[in-house]
């Protein structure tokens, strides 16, 4: 899998009215903290890292932050701590980073990425996927960007769960063993779970929470009074 980059611009402007104007711009606010180092606030390029988001790097995933200051760039490595959405838009709001050292021991999830075409599913099978995420221990210059798994020789009716995966012995997974990844079904199977799953959703009848002005401004607040509490984390 690629090793993610993405570059960052130094927020200067703080407050409400700035953040506003951030997004209509296109970017994204964030805040880069850990390792003792002071916390600063920054913007990225809301495209490119959605973009990131959806090929391979996932909400918890590890990259190269390219930090601009002023005529110099700094590159950094940082986890993705916390992603945070709109609750009704599902657009990123905010972005927490976390400094890293690659010598340092870490916990994160690491997405699944599926490779090759299942021989159930050319017998007419539905492939499911059902984890797409792993939870991970080791060094942190040895955590892969993604765990890939081969489905090509997978038949209808069998499954790969977390135990099929095969990782060096420094890496400790932390996911259930047992938890399925992928498995292939027979049509009917699969339309009769959907019909027991949109069963459920009509009894619930929940309605969306809605967030308007009122909520995107308390989500700015919060976000000006986490600097103060990024310094105190480990």
């Amino acid at each position: 899998m690629e090793h993610h980059v993405l570059e960052a611009k130094i927020r200067e402007q703080k407050g409400r009215s700035a953040v506003r104007k951030a997004r209509r711009d296109g970017k994204i606010p964030g805040i880069v903290y850990g390792r003792g180092d002071e916390p600063f606030t920054v913007e990225v390029d809301a495209k490119e890292f959605e973009r990131m988001l959806h090929h391979g790097l996932g909400e918890h995933g590890m990259l190269d932050l390219k930090v601009k200051r002023g005529q110099s760039n700094k590159k950094q490595t940082v986890l993705l701590r916390e992603v945070q959405h709109h609750a009704v838009t599902g657009d990123i709001l905010h972005v927490d980073f976390y400094n890293i050292d690659m010598d340092q021991k870490i916990v994160t999830s690491v997405p699944v990425v599926l490779v090759g075409h299942a021989e159930g599913v050319k017998k007419g099978g539905i492939l499911e996927h059902l984890l797409r995420e792993v939870e991970l221990e080791c060094v942190a210059k040895k955590m892969p960007a993604a765990l890939e798994l081969d489905v090509t020789t997978l038949e209808m009716g069998h499954s790969y769960h977390v135990r099929d995966f095969q990782l060096d012995e420094e890496i400790i997974i932390h996911t259930d063993p047992n938890r399925g990844v992928v498995t292939i079904v027979p049509p009917k199977l699969h339309e009769e779970v959907e019909a027991e799953e949109e069963a459920a959703l009509a009894e619930e009848g929940a309605e969306p929470e809605v967030v308007g002005k009122e909520g995107e401004e308390e989500q700015t607040k919060e976000e000006e009074e986490g600097t103060q509490r990024k310094r105190r984390e480990p």
